[in-house]
Formats: structure tokens, sequence, C-alpha cells
């Protein structure tokens, strides 16, 4: 799990008024708006369409959460991101999961 400084939920990222900028990567696609907060927020989403087994849905998430603990730590700045995952994340997309969530962070400021 996030520590609570790093989580967001749905509600609070549409209702932050600040522009949706998008990026759109192999297996992540991430919306991210300006917050009035300091530090990166996050709020993952893993559609019932992808798969209706909540068991894999929910794996797909950890992966997602775990690959951006420590990534999201050492980075500075303001943002609330979505992070919306395109397929079901297994075991073997965890390390490219990690180099999508540094690839987007680099190219945040």
């Amino acid at each position: 799990m996030l520590p609570k400084k790093h989580r967001l939920t749905y509600l609070d990222f549409l209702s932050n008024r600040n522009p949706v900028l998008r990026l759109d990567l192999i297996l992540l696609v991430f919306n991210f708006k300006r917050s009035l907060t300091s530090g990166i927020r996050l709020v993952i989403v893993v559609p019932k369409s992808l798969d209706k087994r909540s068991v894999r849905r929910h794996m797909a998430k950890r992966i997602i959460i775990e690959a951006a603990r420590d990534l999201i730590m050492k980075h500075q700045g303001n943002w609330d991101v979505l992070v919306k995952a395109k397929k079901i994340l297994n075991n073997k997309d965890r390390q490219e999961v990690t180099n999508e969530i540094t690839r987007f962070l680099s190219g945040v400021r």
C-alpha cells in the first residue's frame, strides 16, 4: 500500500480543476494534473473490462503499487496522477512496469 500522503481517490482526481495531461505508454496510461499539495499522489485504476475476476485486477494493481512506491518517494513534484492499466499485468511484467513509471517520472518536472 502506498503511504497516505501519496494516495488519491478517483473523485479527488476528478475534482482537481487543473487541465489533464496524458501520456500513453505500452502497458499503462498516465493522466496527470498539477496538484495544490506537495508531492505526487496516485490513483490506480484497472478496468473491469480487462478481466472480470477481481483477483487478477487486484494483482495488477499491487504490481503497479510496488513498482511506484520507491520511485515516487525519491521524486519531487506536485502532481495528481491517474494510472490506468491497459492489460492485466502479471509477475513477468514487473520490470516493464517499473521502466514505464521511471519514464513517466523522468518526463514530469
